[in-house]
Formats: C-alpha cells, structure tokens, sequence
C-alpha cells in the first residue's frame, strides 16, 4: 500500500513541478490544472497506515483422509480372473514349449510358397493368350494379302509381295 502511495506521489510530484513550470513562464494569475489534487495526497502521507491484519492464534478444523487405497482395492475388484487355471510358466511359456518339444520343432514337413506358384500360373496363362493373339495376328494379315494378291490382275504375279506369300502358291 505504501509503494502504491509513494509511486503515486512521485506521479504527482513530476507532473505538478512540469505544471508550475509552464505556469510560472505563462505568469503568475493563470490557475494550475493539475491532474491531481496536492493536498488529498499530503493528507493521506499524514495519515498513520492501519494495520488490517489481525494474527489469531486458532486451533485448525481440518482433517485429511486419503482415499487412495479405496481406489486401487476398486480397481483390483474390476479385474475378471475367472479364465481358468494357467499352466505352469504362463501361456505362452506352454506354447512355446509345446513346438520345442514336437519332433520336428515347429518346421513343417512340406513348405509351399503359394504366391510364386500362382505367378507362375499367372506367366504360363499369360504367355500362351500371347502365343495364341500372335498366331491369330499372322493368320490375319497372310488372309489379307492372299486377298489383295487375288484382286491383282495375273494374281499379282508382277508384285513382290505376292510372289514371296506362302498363301498363294
């Protein structure tokens, strides 16, 4: 409160001394229009501060009482062990002792890659539509120029094309 008090005075003091210094160079019967009134800050500076805070000795009337054992018994009763019994070691400690103990460990006998065999189809089925497409691609154009050769007067026997097609002869 007395920070507050002596920084509002320091305020006052500047801005008030910034005043009568314009006032004295303006002369002598112009009134001071000071933001703040001197006398109220001299009277509250006068004034003994008031001691607000009264220290009574009292007895507390408080208690603490920690739940925390309450909450984890709650969580504990939440827990569902009822699957059964558990062989020795844990479940996966069986399991795990069950492939080491077979006779072949956990290897199988016969191991077939099914994605290759089936690229495998897929190349083989692939290949003969291709094989089949070329085939019937060749019969097409031997068609087509055994066409043309037989339109041509004389068979086309002048064109070369027509003279070296196997269709024709």
């Amino acid at each position: 409160m007395r920070v507050r008090l002596a920084a509002l005075l320091l305020i006052a003091m500047l801005t008030g001394a910034r005043a009568l210094a314009q006032a004295a160079t303006a002369g002598a019967d112009v009134p001071l229009n000071l933001p703040v009134s001197l006398d109220r800050i001299r009277a509250a500076l006068e004034r003994s501060p008031v001691a607000r805070l009264k220290i009574v000795d009292r007895k507390p009337d408080f208690r603490v009482e920690i739940r925390e054992r309450r909450r984890i018994e709650e969580l504990l009763a939440t827990l569902d062990f009822r699957s059964g019994p558990v062989p020795p070691g844990g479940l996966y400690a069986f399991e795990q002792k069950a492939r080491l103990s077979s006779p072949w460990g956990s290897q199988p006998i016969v191991s077939v890659d099914l994605l290759s065999v089936a690229g495998w189809f897929a190349g083989g089925i692939s290949s003969a539509r291709r094989t089949h497409a070329e085939a019937g691609a060749r019969e097409e154009v031997t068609r087509a120029i055994a066409d043309y050769c037989a339109a041509q007067p004389n068979r086309g026997a002048g064109i070369q094309i027509c003279a070296s097609s196997p269709a024709i002869r």
